[in-house]
């Protein structure tokens, strides 16, 4: 098989496995006492943005939330986005999860300020090039990690940590995501139908 070949397969695989769990239950769903949502990215850089703003748009298309505005969300902040220390203990090449490590004051200080029912965080501190020699294209992965609020009580209801990817470069025969975004968007998509669906709350 040739090299092309070959990175044509391992991208088509590192993405479509690489996805897979986006949002899992910690608690029970009946202890998501109310109807409205924000999505709060937890870090300013431009990933963990993008997340937030399309997570967002995916949660008010496809569920019955009521899901506020990255917009009105910033608006109400004032200092928004900002550094929320999150669920893990590292993040360099790989996310080291640590779910206890989260902010929680900080979030509940922000859950009153937008005086929604739940809040929905997203951390993507990781963005790493994947290294495959003699390649006409450069793989790239943006890692994440996510947890579930719900209030009164910030209680932790769900989680995920996972990875999507996109590539540069000429690639053929995959069908791979070809900037950050794209590949942020086909991640987002798939969470919003899952915690939809998990919460019973799918269009």
């Amino acid at each position: 098989m040739s090299r092309l070949k070959l990175l044509s397969v391992v991208l088509c695989l590192a993405f479509f496995s690489s996805c897979i769990t986006f949002f899992d239950f910690v608690g029970k769903k009946e202890e998501i006492r109310g109807n409205k949502l924000a999505v709060i990215s937890g870090l300013k850089n431009q990933n963990s943005v993008i997340f937030a703003r399309i997570v967002t748009e995916e949660l008010a298309r496809v569920s019955s939330f009521t899901i506020m505005s990255q917009q009105e969300i910033s608006a109400r902040l004032g200092n928004y986005p900002s550094i929320i220390r999150g669920p893990y203990e590292s993040a360099y090449m790989n996310i080291i999860e640590k779910y206890d490590n989260t902010d929680t004051a900080r979030l509940n200080e922000i859950q009153k300020k937008l005086g929604v029912d739940n809040l929905y965080v997203i951390w993507a501190p990781v963005h790493v090039e994947m290294q495959i020699g003699g390649s006409t294209a450069t793989p790239y992965q943006i890692h994440a990690i996510t947890q579930f609020f719900s209030y009164p009580g910030g209680k932790e209801v769900g989680r995920s940590m996972f990875k999507t990817m996109y590539a540069e470069g000429f690639v053929i025969g995959s069908n791979v995501p070809r900037s950050p975004e794209d590949a942020i968007r086909y991640a987002s998509e798939q969470i919003a139908v899952k915690i939809a669906k998990k919460t019973g709350t799918l269009k």
